[in-house]
């Protein structure tokens, strides 16, 4: 890890221009460009200069302040890892290695300190250009926050799919089985290969074909159907009763269905 100088921190080594607390860079400060400079001033995304042999930042955009709390005087002069999650250090390293060798980074993401002692996800794109390295973030913690929920719930909904009791299935519009859980080679003894991209017409009861059918019709109408009851054959030849609920949704409908068939007697 690379070592922070004792000079870098130090605050009284920091250039006169550095302590105003609203400073643009010259280029954009420029009255020719006071378009880029109120971009500098009121940008959502946190910008920054940052001094590549020394890897200490040279100036931050006031978005630093709103997002991570540090006043900028806290950040200027600061090398960048003081504000790096200790387990992204490494790859940060890594990338600031690759910038200060000429190569963009795009889509780099890593933690950074906030003032209250938390951590925000942030996604960084840096250019260097001379010894200087002009670099955007992007808050990314909600995002990271939401996309690691919706990863806990799949891992649990295919719990639920793997485990379940009851039959879970998804058909296409017209009835043709897409997905099926493992209950239906539990319950009937049927491969999944079996089932996929037929409709269940060949597994019906007989005598219940037509009622089916008008239920699957139904569904496609935009229906819900609630304890619609059937015979499937088993790969056995015997038969099983079903109660089925089901709702149609963006062209396809989910199904789940209980095995009731001792309720028949």
């Amino acid at each position: 890890m690379q070592r922070v100088p004792r000079a870098v921190l130090d605050k009284s080594n920091r250039r006169p221009e550095m302590s105003h607390p609203h400073w643009i860079p010259p280029a954009v400060s420029d009255p020719a460009n006071q378009d880029r400079a109120r971009s500098w001033l009121i940008i959502p995304d946190l910008l920054s200069v940052i001094d590549m042999p020394t890897a200490t930042f040279d100036h931050v955009n006031p978005a630093w302040t709103r997002v991570l709390g540090w006043d900028e005087r806290d950040v200027t002069g600061q090398h960048y890892a003081q504000f790096v999650h200790p387990e992204d250090r490494a790859a940060s390293e890594a990338a600031f290695r690759q910038v200060r060798d000429g190569e963009p980074i795009l889509n780099f993401e890593n933690r950074y300190r906030h003032k209250d002692g938390s951590y925000r996800w942030l996604s960084w794109a840096a250019v260097p250009e001379g010894s200087k390295l002009f670099s955007r973030a992007l808050d990314v913690t909600v995002h990271k926050a939401a996309m690691r929920e919706l990863a806990e719930r799949t891992i649990e909904h295919e719990q639920i799919w793997q485990l379940s009791q009851d039959l879970l299935g998804v058909t296409d519009s017209s009835g043709r089985w897409i997905s099926v859980n493992p209950a239906f080679s539990r319950i009937f003894g049927w491969d999944t290969e079996a089932l996929l991209g037929r409709t269940s017409e060949w597994l019906e009861h007989p005598d219940d074909r037509e009622q089916t059918r008008q239920e699957i019709r139904k569904l496609g109408k935009g229906d819900t159907t609630i304890k619609f009851e059937n015979r499937f054959r088993a790969k056995d030849g015997s038969y099983r009763w079903l109660c089925w609920n089901a709702v149609p949704h963006g062209g396809r409908v989910f199904c789940v269905a209980r095995d009731v068939t001792d309720e028949h007697g």
